[in-house]
């Protein structure tokens, strides 16, 4: 089984905005996971802004998840996120595949969910 990282926006202007962020990783979360991958999504991972942790060291965390993966999965909006563009500095300065999102759906094995025929 390979490892995914998710890279994408969390910070926004609002509160809606970083659950929008978040809601938007997690459906990529749950499509990759559904594909057979095992997935790192960093928006579900550290708390929302609970935890206490500056940037900095929030950024280190990441690239210590990262350096366990087998890829990084770039989520729309990415190119904006500052924190994403790092991780995909750091991901390919260390040989990791990286797609992006909903691009490269097809090479990852994942499948469009035809929402017509949704429960």
């Amino acid at each position: 089984m390979r490892l995914a990282y998710l890279a994408g926006p969390y910070t926004a202007d609002s509160p809606e905005l970083v659950e929008a962020n978040v809601n938007a990783a997690i459906d990529v979360q749950v499509a990759l996971m559904e594909s057979g991958f095992a997935v790192f999504c960093p928006h579900t991972n550290y708390g929302h802004d609970r935890a206490d942790i500056d940037y900095v060291r929030l950024m280190h965390l990441c690239f210590k998840h990262l350096e366990n993966c087998d890829l990084i999965v770039l989520l729309p909006g990415w190119e904006k996120s500052r924190g994403a563009c790092m991780e995909l500095g750091y991901a390919i300065a260390h040989g990791l595949e990286f797609y992006f999102w909903p691009q490269d759906m097809a090479r990852l094995g994942v499948e469009p969910k035809d929402e017509t025929n949704a429960a």
